[in-house]
């Protein structure tokens, strides 16, 4: 998630709490928790007087939940997941969460949560706008 000038502003890594069935259901998953992220975020913005009318933008590597989401017409493989999780999906058609595809060679946020080739991980950091040296 980003706000303003592509500057990464909230990312986690954490064991899930639940069960899924694929990888697209554990990242529709996280989809929920950074949609509750983006809007308390929005939220505290707009008492901050800081209003911002555009959609938060949510960058994901995984397309089929990026689908999942965005489309509001039943999906057998999604009928099992408890309605709370399709957050995501409202959040979206009330234009407040726009999900934007990030190829996983670009997801920056993968420095924090797996073990990368020194290649990767330098430019990651580099993106992020600090060079580690991998030990």
């Amino acid at each position: 998630m980003s706000l303003k000038n592509g500057a990464p502003i909230a990312w986690e890594s954490k064991k899930q709490e639940i069960v899924a069935q694929s990888t697209a259901e554990a990242e529709y998953f996280a989809l929920f928790y950074a949609t509750q992220d983006a809007v308390w975020i929005r939220t505290l913005l707009k008492e901050l007087r800081e209003k911002d009318e555009r959609a938060t933008i949510i960058f994901e590597d995984n397309q089929a939940s990026i689908k999942i989401s965005e489309n509001p017409v039943h999906h057998p493989c999604t009928k099992h997941i408890n309605t709370k999780y399709h957050f995501t999906r409202e959040m979206i058609k009330n234009g407040q969460v726009q999900l934007q595809f990030c190829p996983t060679e670009m997801m920056i946020a993968d420095v924090l949560t797996k073990p990368l080739a020194r290649d990767r991980f330098q430019r990651l950091t580099k993106a992020m706008g600090m060079m580690v040296e991998p030990a």
